[in-house]
């Protein structure tokens, strides 16, 4: 993440004016205090938040039980004061908002039900919430409206002593646009899962006049692992997470026969995991942590170069990862020391904290991963085959010291491409053969004529010299084939410790790649 090893220090919170969420202008609004908890503002506390990944809508939940939504919009003029159709919904467009802020309160959930247990912010207008009454809303959050309400659960875990009861609450909600092993369309579907393992899977479709209602005959329950800590759809044959965007929206409502992908479910809880076929299909793998491990605290499904795992935090700092589908223990990572559970992505990137002990309050944090390294989505790559970023110089290619006479090798070389061509009389000249061409002898200047000698002198001096012109063609030839034996000699010793040197550089990038692929994959790096 940084450049040198110098940590990055920074005030904190410096919080930016236009991504704050003030919820002081709601609390002390008098309509809105009249449907909220007898709490003072100063003692009013955040329980958790959830954002949208689109929409970046923004649900507040409070200590007391009250949901505040606020809508991230560039609306600069404060709404009216409206009713809504539900009780239990204040609508808080009359509230006005930081003049440099760009969330708007919109409304305010306040069932009077207890603490909230779960809740599930979905980008397409759509929020489940549950209470520790045991009880689920299921809302649309642009109306805003509750779509469906689900009472308190009729199951009840007694203790062993039979003298208590507990409500069997909503601890996991998870939304998806997924498909099921008896129906191959896929729908707007919450995963709501309970304590005791008993899971319920709502439907939402469109009613006549185009507002969504739960299907109640399609409506499924379940059993999977008990005290579930996270619940996830993911593609069957990409490892993508099936979740509910405006594109899948969109295709739900121009066509009912949309029919979806295979994909898997997810659960994971206290104990060990599951994974099932189609949400309601047969189970594939299992997984159980085991007690030397400590308590699983977290769970969350990491996506790197197309392959999927589950990794599974727990309070010894350590990271179980296991292969999916089947659940097969692959390792465990010993992770750094951190006060607060680990709070981790999809991309494998986490965030460990330092608590300072006398204060209680957060002292530090520290960004992580659970690869051996990490780049940047924008930094430049390591080869770029369009264009040349660098201004380094790149050295030229050292030339190979010849092992033989200079003339011969160095033409050699060059014929074989490592220098500048050479002509074909060149070549010829360098290497004979025995198709080489018998060479012209140069045309002899013509003499002027002489008389004559009757002793016969001219006649005998050519004779002499064509003999002489023979023997001279012989000589040349049998010079240039042993020039051609001697030159193949030396290029064959030549050629052998080429091939010597080639095939180590070759066993040395062997060598190397088994030792680099040897490497685990999974490495702790910060």
């Amino acid at each position: 993440m940084l450049s040198t090893d110098t940590q990055l220090e920074h005030h904190f919170p410096n919080p930016l004016d236009a991504l704050t969420v003030d919820l002081a202008p709601v609390l002390t609004d008098s309509s809105a205090s009249k449907h909220m908890a007898p709490t003072l503002p100063s003692k009013t506390a955040i329980s958790f938040c959830r954002l949208g990944a689109q929409s970046l809508d923004c649900a507040v939940i409070l200590t007391t039980g009250e949901l505040v939504m606020y809508q991230f919009t560039d609306r600069t003029d404060q709404g009216k004061h409206r009713q809504s159709e539900s009780e239990d919904i204040l609508v808080l467009e009359h509230v006005p908002r930081l003049r440099s802020g760009r969330y708007h309160p919109y409304f305010m959930l306040a069932a009077a039900l207890g603490p909230v247990t779960a809740c599930e912010l979905c980008d397409t207008a759509f929020l489940a919430i549950a209470y520790a009454d045991g009880s689920l809303f299921i809302m649309d959050t642009r109306m805003p409206g509750v779509i469906h309400r689900e009472s308190k659960s009729k199951q009840k875990r007694l203790h062993l002593l039979g003298k208590n009861s507990e409500v069997d609450i909503f601890t996991c909600l998870t939304w998806t646009s997924c498909r099921l092993s008896g129906n191959a369309q896929a729908r707007v579907r919450l995963i709501a899962s309970r304590q005791s393992g008993r899971t319920q899977v709502f439907t939402l479709v469109r009613d006549e006049i185009s507002c969504w209602e739960v299907e109640e005959a399609t409506t499924l329950e379940l059993e999977t692992v008990p005290r579930p800590l996270a619940s996830f759809v993911i593609d069957a044959k990409t490892g993508a997470h099936v979740r509910v965007d405006r594109s899948s929206v969109s295709a739900f409502s121009a066509s009912e026969n949309v029919k979806g992908p295979r994909c898997m479910w997810v659960t994971a809880g206290s104990k060990g995991a599951r994974c099932v076929v189609d949400v309601d299909g047969e189970r594939i793998g299992k997984a159980e942590w085991g007690n030397k491990v400590g308590a699983v605290e977290s769970v969350q499904v990491v996506e790197k170069s197309g392959s999927t795992v589950l990794v599974a935090f727990t309070d010894k700092n350590e990271a179980l990862i296991y292969s999916l589908p089947h659940l097969e223990f692959l390792q465990n990572l010993r992770l750094p020391e951190s006060d607060v559970a680990f709070s981790i992505d999809p991309t494998g990137d986490f965030l460990a904290s330092s608590r300072d002990h006398k204060s209680g309050l957060i002292r530090s944090f520290s960004l992580c991963s659970l690869f051996d390294r990490r780049r940047g989505i924008y930094a430049f790559p390591d080869v770029d085959l369009m264009s040349r970023r660098s201004t380094v110089s790149v050295p030229a290619q050292p030339k190979p010291v010849s092992a033989g006479p200079p003339g011969l090798l160095e033409g050699a070389w060059s014929w074989l491409g490592g220098g500048a061509g050479l002509t074909g009389d060149q070549i010829d000249a360098l290497l004979a053969g025995p198709d080489r061409p018998v060479p012209i002898p140069p045309k002899p200047q013509q003499q002027p004529a002489r008389s004559a000698s009757p002793s016969g002198r001219g006649k005998a001096s050519d004779v002499a010299a064509e003999a002489s012109s023979t023997a001279g063609i012989y000589e040349r030839l049998s010079s240039a084939l042993n020039e051609r034996g001697q030159a193949l000699g030396d290029l064959e010793e030549h050629f052998n410790s080429l091939q010597e040197g080639s095939q180590s550089m070759v066993n040395q990038a062997k060598r190397l790649a088994a030792e680099q692929s040897a490497k685990s994959w999974f490495k702790f790096g910060a």
